[in-house]
């Protein structure tokens, strides 16, 4: 008899969690997410290779980009087969002509990619105002500030991997003998990373749309579930293109740019399908 409390308890949440799924997916189709993160990943697609000189070019200038090459390409390894080929190639591309490009390719590069970097978070904005069933009312100016920090922080989220991918790569190198250190340290970078990444995800979801009741938090359940979910379908993606897809078959040329957008769709998806979660889970609360 103790034990029964318990299990309805249980069951309750149990069938809660699934009712919020279920209620998440089906308003992700009402709410057109799926066009929307299209026109996401098509601008973030435009924005990537401006943005990947920006990188190789303003890190050139403390470091040496080859550098920056290597780590940047070990981080692309967790990409899917010919979209981390196709970054490559940007890369070793960008590195030749860093020398000459060092000035005035700098700038015009960082203008190309905040522009499109730009279109894609104010196409996040719109769509996270459509999630939460809210009205556009900032400034033009405010909407740019907003854009630009969900940019900062994507940037930020990037460079901080790669970096922490370098700490981990450099123990590796210089300390060969770690045993199962390594292994560990591996682990604590991608545990570092999510957290970090699911973070992230929260203030999007807090400061992009225009709601008056905005709601700061670290972490919230549509953030950690986004991460995972991301994480999980990235890997799953990277393994059906290395084994089973025919790419490169049926688009010739196109393959990896074709891999590199569907993988950005994906990831412009996640994040607009974490933030229904938390709308949804915060009008089940509400008619609870």
């Amino acid at each position: 008899m103790t034990d029964s409390p318990v299990k309805d308890t249980a069951d309750n949440k149990a069938r809660r969690a699934w009712r919020i799924a279920m209620r998440s997916w089906a308003r992700s189709g009402e709410d057109n997410l799926g066009i929307i993160a299209a026109g996401i990943a098509f601008n973030a697609f435009l924005a990537m290779v401006p943005l990947l000189t920006t990188v190789v070019l303003s890190y050139g200038l403390v470091a040496s980009p080859e550098q920056v090459t290597r780590d940047i390409a070990r981080l692309a390894q967790f990409l899917p087969r010919d979209a981390a080929s196709l970054v490559g190639d940007q890369l070793r591309g960008m590195v030749e002509t860093a020398g000459t490009a060092a000035g005035f390719g700098l700038l015009l590069s960082l203008a190309i990619a905040l522009y499109g970097a730009l279109r894609g978070a104010t196409g996040v904005m719109t769509a996270l105002n459509q999630v939460c069933r809210t009205e556009e009312t900032r400034s033009f100016l405010r909407q740019t500030m907003v854009a630009l920090g969900i940019t900062v922080t994507m940037v930020a989220l990037f460079l901080l991997a790669s970096l922490a991918l370098s700490v981990v790569n450099f123990l590796a190198d210089l300390l060969p003998d770690l045993g199962g250190l390594l292994p560990m340290a591996q682990l604590a970078f991608w545990i570092g990373t999510a957290v970090f990444t699911s973070i992230g995800i929260a203030q999007i979801y807090a400061r992009a749309p225009d709601r008056p009741d905005k709601v700061k938090r670290w972490l919230t359940p549509g953030s950690a579930i986004a991460t995972l979910v991301w994480i999980a379908a990235t890997l799953a993606f990277s393994f059906y293109v290395r084994n089973f897809g025919s790419y490169n078959a049926t688009y010739g040329a196109l393959g990896a740019a074709i891999v590199l957008l569907t993988w950005l769709y994906l990831s412009a998806y996640i994040l607009l399908l974490g933030a229904e979660v938390n709308q949804v889970i915060a009008e089940v609360d509400e008619a609870e």
